[in-house]
Formats: structure tokens, C-alpha cells, sequence
């Protein structure tokens, strides 16, 4: 709850005490973590470094939330476009939330990762991937 409440206050000051809380043992506390540095990204850039450190964190639950506070800070967060990249090798939520973030980043960077998931046995997650390859491709043309 102390996560939590830290989040919602929005003082960047308690980003340093979010960061060493990432570390607790109970992925619970580390996912509530992350959310509270996602919001707090809103209001200071210092946090998005901890969110990108925070992507190593493998947990099921952990890794996902992470990826959607990085993808909620939008163009704030593009830094972690390699490491959200390293994350389409995680679980399947982590895949998803990859997929999802890297399609609103238009990370062109990401193709040839999200090639290879062309061939992932989920038809959800294959179709989520086309999408986000057509979308990238599409506003990559659109830039030139």
C-alpha cells in the first residue's frame, strides 16, 4: 500500500524509495512498484530510467505492469525500446504488452523481432504482431 500511496502522491522525491523497493520479495509489492513509478513518470523523466531497470524483473506479473507504465508515458519512455524489445522473449502476457508497446512506439527498430513472433503457436498473439508490424511499416512510410 506504501507503493501505492507514494504513486499517487506524485512527489518525484519518492522515486529513490520506489527504486529500492523493487528489490522486495513479494511480486505483489514489486508490481504495485512499478505502477506508482509509472505515474510518477508522468511528472519527472528520473523515473523512466528505474522503469527500464525494471524490466529485468521476470515475474509474470511484474514484467507486464512495467511494460505498461513504460507504454503509458508514451514518447517519454521511446529509451526502452530495447529492453521492451528483450521482453517479447518473456511470458506471454509479457509478449502481449511487449507487442502492444512497441505498435504504439512504432518502433521500426522492433520488426525483425516481432517477425520471429509470426510464428508463435497463439493465433491471438500472431495477429497482434501483424498488427503491429502493419502499423509501424505503415507510419514508417508515412515519414518518408
Amino acid at each position: 500500500e506504501a507503493a501505492r500511496a507514494l504513486g499517487l502522491i506524485g512527489d518525484p522525491v519518492a522515486i529513490s524509495a520506489l527504486g529500492a523497493a523493487r528489490s522486495h520479495h513479494d511480486p505483489m509489492v514489486r508490481q504495485q512498484v512499478v505502477t506508482a513509478l509509472g505515474r510518477l513518470g508522468k511528472v519527472s523523466p528520473k523515473a523512466i530510467p528505474v522503469l527500464i531497470d525494471a524490466l529485468k524483473d521476470q515475474h509474470s506479473a511484474v514484467q507486464p505492469q512495467t511494460i505498461q507504465a513504460l507504454k503509458s508515458l508514451g514518447s517519454r519512455a521511446q529509451k526502452a525500446i530495447p529492453k521492451i524489445i528483450q521482453a517479447l522473449d518473456s511470458s506471454f502476457s509479457a509478449k502481449l504488452e511487449a507487442i502492444e508497446a512497441l505498435r504504439q512506439f512504432k518502433a521500426v527498430t522492433a520488426i525483425p523481432a516481432l517477425m520471429r513472433l509470426l510464428t508463435h503457436r497463439e493465433d491471438y498473439l500472431v495477429k497482434r504482431v501483424a498488427r503491429a508490424i502493419a502499423e509501424i511499416r505503415q507510419h514508417q512510410r508515412r515519414a518518408h
